[in-house]
Order: C-alpha cells, then structure tokens, then sequence
C-alpha cells in the first residue's frame, strides 16, 4: 500500500502544479483584459503621468517610405521566403516493433530577406492636439499591406528537391495617418515639458492598428482557455491519483480534483473583481486630482501670461510712439537743442531697444496668450472628461453583476459626475 500511495503522490503532486500554474497564467490574462476593459480613454492634449490608453492616428514630419509598396510610414517591415521542395526519410515503428521507412515530400517556405526600419518616436493625433509615443519595445501590431505570391512551379509538375520558382512577399507598417490604439504608461520628455509614452512602469505597452477590442478579445479568450485546461489537468490527475491500481476510473476519483479546480476558479475571480474594483476606485481619485492640478496650473499660469503680454504691449507701443514722433518732426523734450543731435539720441535709443527685444509683435503675443489659453482650457476638459468616464466605470463595476457582491467587501464609494455649474471656481478674466 505504501508503494501504491508513492506511486499515486506522482500525480497528484502534478495536478496541484498543474492548478497552480493555470491559476496564475489565467489570473494574469484576465487581469489584462479587464484593465483594457475598465480604463477610460484619454485625449492626445489629456494624456498624463501615469497609465493612459488613447486613439488617434499616426504623424511625422520625416516618414520612410516601405521598400515594396512605398509607402510613407512611421515603422515597417517585410519578408522575402522562396518555396523549396523537400523529400524526407520518415522511420515508423508499429505495435509489434517493426520499423518501415518511406519517402515523404513537401513543400515549404523559406525565408530568405527580411528587413524593418522605423522613425523612432513618433506623434499621436486626435481633435485635442498630439502626444509622442516612443515605440521601442512597444509590442506593435501593424497592418498588413503586402502578401503576394509569384512566380510558378518550374515545368508545371516539380519534382524534384529544391527551388520551385515561386517567391512570397509580405509586407508590415503603420502608415502616416493611420488609426491607431495605444496603451502605456506617460512620463515627462527630456527635451520639453511635455509627456511621452513608454514603456516606463507597469502594464502592456501596446500599439495596435486594430483597435483596443482586438486586443481586449485576445485576453478574453487565452484567460478561460488556459483556466479550463488547468482545471481538466487538475481532475485528470485527480482520478489517477485517488483510484486504486487495476480499478476503473469513476466519477468520485474526479471529485477532488473538480473541487479543487472549482475553488481555484473562485478565489480567481473574487480576487479579480476586487482589485479591479480597488483599481477603478484609485482611478476615480487620481481623476479629480488632475482637475484640481489643471485648475491650479491656470490659476497660476494666466495672470503671468498676462502681464507679460501688457508689457511687451506697452513696450512696443512706446518704441511706435518715439518713431512716429521722429517721422513727424518732434523733437523730444529733454534732447539737445540741435536737430540733427535729438533725432541722433532717441535712434540709437531706438536701436539699443530693438537689439534687446528683437521680436516686437503684438500680434504674436497676443496669439501665444490665446493659444496658452486655449490650451489650458482643453487640459481641464479632458481632465474633466477622464474623471466622468472613471466615476461611470467605477458605477458600472458596483452596481453590476457580480461585481456588486464583490463590493460589499470593501469600502468603495462612488461620486458624483463633475457639474461645472457646482464648481465654485471660475476661469481668470482676461
């Protein structure tokens, strides 16, 4: 009997491996596809620190253009694979232990070339205005442009081993303006005070020409495929490992192991929901977070917007004034009492000022200052967009089911969706 039970703790030490394994991967699976699920989208102008999915499509000032389609684009790809025939030995054994032999042939694809090049970091776009997206090490799905096959068997019927005459072609890229759904984490861009997304911090860093339910669809379905066939592994090893030798299979071998799987699944899914729940819920508060910090950041930001922009107006108004007095004949009061001498002090007073302040337009601070504004007031809408789109998922997840049975273990409270009549402060007057 010990030898038995020795030989039982086989497998049943790999089904409970088995589980674990299946557990871990399919929790994994599911933990991406619901963060794609729950994360609302961010605007190019709204992207900000931290995890981020936006949609726009792809720019750059300095395409390359592909090598067989020549196509202006951001990254590309291609493949070059001549078909070979190949004839093979193949050795069988049957049940009695005789060997035969045979001559097996097949084609094949063999790749041959292959190239790629991409620009670098590139710009998203949307109505908002343009984030860059760094794509290296991004996991990038691009569009297929190119799979041809030319080229014909040699002779009609090829037979003999090697190149048969036909070639494939494919083709990879992300063009200039294509649809684009990218997913990563944003910092800070070394050379301006603008964001960038990478692959810095946690979480898949995705760029996808097929949208974000592809890639939502993909985890969807790997996750319940690999918890299911942990869970077939698992009761497999239950009924080998709990019957007795030269006993037939039955249903209460099973039971264990479909116990185990069953309670598996559950922890899985309760842990699931909760922290995606804890997620969202984080998500809200980062959400209002941001308003507050695009609302301190126009507090602070316009009034200096503004006084520079009066100054440099009132510095050029007093430059035009001196020169109108000078082409009218006005002689200012505090110069010399020769002509030629006054018009000499208020020109090179003139000069020294234009040299100090070579760009002296009105009309372009004026259309920074409008810009800036413009600017500022899109960042708090997007702010206040991704905080309404946060506060309807985190209300989505609680009042849904099963998340509402999930919700009772925790402290999670929703809040209301950001009224701008509610809001006690105003856009500085300008």
């Amino acid at each position: 009997m010990k030898g038995v039970a020795a030989v039982h703790a086989v497998p049943l030490v790999a089904g409970i491996l088995v589980l674990t394994g299946s557990g871990v991967w399919g929790f994994f699976l599911l933990r991406r596809r619901q963060l794609f699920a729950s994360t609302p989208h961010s605007k190019c102008a709204g992207v900000f620190m931290g995890w981020n999915e936006v949609e726009g499509v792809a720019h750059t000032d300095a395409p390359m253009m592909s090598r067989f389609t020549r196509i202006p684009s951001v990254l590309w790809n291609c493949t070059v694979e001549h078909e070979v025939r190949v004839t093979r030995t193949e050795t069988t054994t049957d049940s009695e232990g005789r060997s035969s032999t045979r001559q097996v042939t097949s084609d094949e694809w063999r790749m041959v070339d292959q190239g790629g090049e991409q620009v670098g970091p590139f710009l998203l776009v949307d109505d908002s205005g343009t984030v860059m997206v760094d794509p290296e090490r991004a996991k990038v799905t691009p569009r297929t442009v190119l799979d041809q096959v030319t080229g014909d068997r040699r002779g009609g019927w090829f037979v003999s081993d090697g190149p048969t005459g036909r070639v494939r072609r494919r083709e990879h890229l992300i063009a200039v303006g294509d649809p684009l759904f990218v997913s990563g984490v944003a910092r800070l861009r070394d050379d301006v005070v603008a964001p960038v997304i990478d692959d810095a911090g946690d979480g898949p860093f995705v760029i996808t020409t097929r949208g974000e339910e592809s890639v939502q669809r993909g985890y969807a379905i790997w996750g319940p495929v690999v918890l299911c066939v942990g869970a077939a592994g698992t009761v497999a090893a239950s009924v080998y490992a709990f019957k007795a030798q030269g006993e037939s299979a039955r249903f209460v071998h099973a039971v264990p192991g479909i116990t185990a799987a069953a309670m598996m699944g559950i922890i899985t899914a309760f842990v699931q929901l909760y922290n995606g729940l804890v997620r969202t819920q984080n998500r809200v508060d980062r959400a209002y977070s941001l308003i507050d910090v695009m609302l301190q950041r126009r507090h602070h930001l316009i009034p200096g917007l503004l006084a520079c922009v009066e100054g440099a107006g009132a510095h050029e108004a007093q430059i035009h004034q001196q020169l109108a007095e000078l082409r009218g004949g006005v002689i200012p009061q505090d110069a010399a009492s020769n002509e030629v001498a006054s018009q000499t002090v208020v020109l090179r007073a003139v000069i020294a000022r234009a040299e100090s302040y070579p760009d002296l337009r009105t009309n372009a601070n004026y259309t920074n200052l409008h810009r800036a504004l413009s600017d500022t007031e899109d960042r708090i809408a997007a702010a206040r967009e991704f905080y309404n789109q946060s506060v309807t998922s985190l209300d989505n997840a609680t009042q849904s089911f099963p998340g509402l049975l999930v919700a009772r273990f925790g402290t999670f409270q929703s809040a209301p969706l950001f009224a701008a009549a509610g809001f006690e402060r105003v856009a500085v007057e300008v």
